[in-house]
This record gives C-alpha cells, structure tokens and sequence, in this order.
C-alpha cells in the first residue's frame, strides 16, 4: 500500500520534472515580440487559445478530503489522501463573452487511502464533465465540473462504522478550479470541491461520506 507520504513525494517529482522539461524563457510573456520600422520593440496581444476542440487532456492530481465540516455524531469521522488520473477530450470552443469556454468529457481513476479513525482503500472510476472557461491569450483557464462514478473497498469491513457499509459504493463529485499553462501543452492546476459517498441503502449500513477539500496537480494536453 503506498502511504501518504509517498504519494506526495511522487507529486513534487512531476511537478519538479515538469518546471524542468516546459521552462522556456518567454514561460510568462503569452505573447509574440516583434520589431517596428524604427526598431521600438513592440508587444503584440496575444490571441492563441490554449485550450481549442480536439485535444486530449491527461490529469494527474493528489490531494486531501475530509469529513471534519460534515460531522457524525457517534460515527468514526474519514479523511483520505487522494490520488486521480484523468484522461480527457475537449470539445470546440464556443460563446463570446465571459462565459466563452468549452466542454470536457473525462474518463477518471482514483485511488484514495483513508488516514483518520479507520484505514483502508476505496478506488474506482467516474466519468466526468467539465467546462472550462477559455479566453483567447490567457494562460489561467478556470473551470466546473462533476462527476458520477462506482469504488470498490475494504473500509467496510470495520463493523464498528456505519459510514461506508459494503464493498461498491457509488461517488459524487462536484468541483471547481483553475489550470495554468506553464507553455502550450504543460501547465499546473488547483481545484476544490465536495464530494459524497454511498451506497443508496443497497446494504443495511449506510450513514455515508459527506467531505470537502482540494486537490493539486499537472497536466498535459496533446
């Protein structure tokens, strides 16, 4: 089982690796620098999208959730270190205001280790949609999303917890963040959001997981 700690130390790694390999010496300029006839140097506005229909997008994020805000009486309270991996496809961009953006379809893995009270794994998949919200030049793309997906675990086994009462459970997810492109393909991201675990009374104990928290990451476009 990889434990917390390490699982960390794997996330500072890629993001070490990614300032590395994506550091350029324009990283933070997001745009063309071009002469004019009396040589000023002038700045020309950016106007790329970093973000356009047809790429695919993979995700890799570790984070942390809790319990603490959404309390039990009598029931043990959960925490979990969180690792995720998404691929996902974005469609067009599309509107031309704030709310211009554009859809993303996401295939999701997790894998989540409980730290508090009780340990164990609960892992699974999901299927995710976001909309990001796309600007032309802006390399900080802010964006919402959810989620609806299916774990399997081993917390279930403890019959002194109500919480998670059998081995599938099903999870819900709502989030919101931000992605910052380091160059046209790289880039970091942040994000927070609520999540709910249970397993709809398909067994008889079935108190359930109501948690916040957030999730750091990199990702990379192609």
């Amino acid at each position: 089982m990889m434990c917390a700690k390490s699982k960390a130390q794997l996330t500072l790694v890629a993001l070490a690796s990614l300032c590395l390999i994506s550091y350029v010496p324009n990283a933070m300029a997001g745009s063309d620098m071009t002469e004019s006839p009396s040589k000023a140097v002038v700045t020309a506005p950016p106007t790329e999208d970093f973000i356009h229909g047809g790429q695919w997008d993979v995700i890799f994020t570790d984070g942390f959730y809790s319990m603490a805000a959404w309390p039990r009486e009598r029931h043990p309270l959960y925490s979990f270190n969180e690792t995720d991996l998404q691929l996902g496809y974005m469609l067009p961009v599309i509107g031309n205001s704030f709310y211009r953006g554009n859809f993303e379809g996401l295939a999701h893995l997790f894998l989540w280790e409980s730290t508090r009270e009780h340990s164990g794994i609960l892992g699974g998949g999901a299927l995710d949609l976001h909309y990001n919200f796309v600007q032309p030049g802006w390399r900080l793309v802010p964006y919402i999303g959810a989620s609806l997906g299916l774990s399997g675990n081993d917390l279930y086994v403890q019959q002194s917890q109500n919480i998670i009462g059998g081995p599938f459970e099903f999870v819900l997810q709502a989030k919101v963040g931000a992605r910052y492109f380091i160059d046209k393909n790289w880039g970091f991201l942040i994000e927070g959001g609520y999540q709910h675990v249970s397993n709809d009374d398909l067994y008889p104990r079935n108190v359930g997981v109501n948690q916040t928290g957030g999730r750091f990451g990199i990702f990379c476009t192609f």
